[in-house]
């Protein structure tokens, strides 16, 4: 009986994820400029916070530590090239991982990988603090066997180095107020007068959740009142967005309060 729940459990949460990733893809969908791997690749967004990987990554400063974390915590095999700074990653899954993939009755096409390039690309950016390029090499989706992935570090960075010449880099940056008049200019930039058509919400949101991504970032250098503040602040200001988008901004509040959690 225990075994029979737990596998309801599953697989009720693999549904609420699949809501919220159509959701998100259906929006997406909505500009008809968006080229479908980049609509597909966020929703990657919904992987990536419902598997806390903003919290797993929190502590890696550099290269080696985040092929360390590879392999130790994620168990996964990584071939490691670091003159070119090349990672090969197998990730030793007996079945694929995708709730998409796990509820689907019928083969799910191979252009589902492309939320998992976009993925492991937001893991290795937020992770390093540089671009990245990720390509899935094999999969179950397409090859029926285990995934392999490519990833590759962009630039001759050294990560995001200490934790203490992070946080003194911050400090000169951020503020309540810079993140406010950021928000401000986003809404100004594609909106009109308050007003934001569902044409204009996918620059918006790429915008946004990339202002988002850097305020969790910053988080553990913040006074927790003032970053409280922030979140609160931007959920108030979108929920004054005037839209026709049927989904929009309820999908980035809902972020906001994660990241306020």
């Amino acid at each position: 009986m225990k075994e029979v729940l737990l596998a309801m459990t599953q697989q009720e949460e693999d549904l609420i994820l699949v809501q919220r990733w159509t959701q998100e893809l259906l929006r997406g969908a909505q500009n008809p400029n968006l080229p479908v791997k980049e609509a597909i690749g966020r929703c990657s967004q919904i992987c990536y916070d419902k598997n806390n990987m903003a919290d797993k990554l929190k502590d890696i400063h550099n290269l080696d530590e985040y092929v360390e974390c590879l392999r130790t915590d994620f168990g996964w095999t990584v071939d490691y090239d670091r003159n070119n700074r090349v990672l090969i990653c197998w990730e030793n899954n007996e079945s694929c991982l995708c709730p998409i993939v796990r509820i689907a009755k019928e083969p799910v096409p191979g252009s589902m990988c492309y939320c998992t390039e976009a993925e492991l690309v937001r893991m290795t950016q937020n992770a390093l603090g540089c671009k990245a390029k990720a390509t899935v090499l094999r999969s179950f989706v397409r090859d029926h066997e285990s995934c392999v992935y490519r990833i590759e570090v962009m630039g001759n960075g050294s990560g995001k180095g200490s934790r203490e010449e992070r946080g003194y880099t911050i400090s000169k940056k951020v503020s309540k107020k810079y993140f406010l008049e950021e928000l401000e200019s986003n809404i100004y930039n594609h909106g009109d007068r308050g007003f934001i058509s569902y044409k204009a919400v996918s620059p918006f949101e790429e915008y946004f959740w990339k202002l988002l991504e850097e305020l969790g970032s910053v988080k553990e250098f913040m006074d927790l009142k003032e970053f409280q503040e922030i979140c609160q602040e931007f959920i108030d200001r979108l929920e004054d967005i005037e839209t026709d988008d049927d989904w929009f901004p309820e999908n980035d509040i809902d972020l906001v309060r994660k990241l306020m959690a």
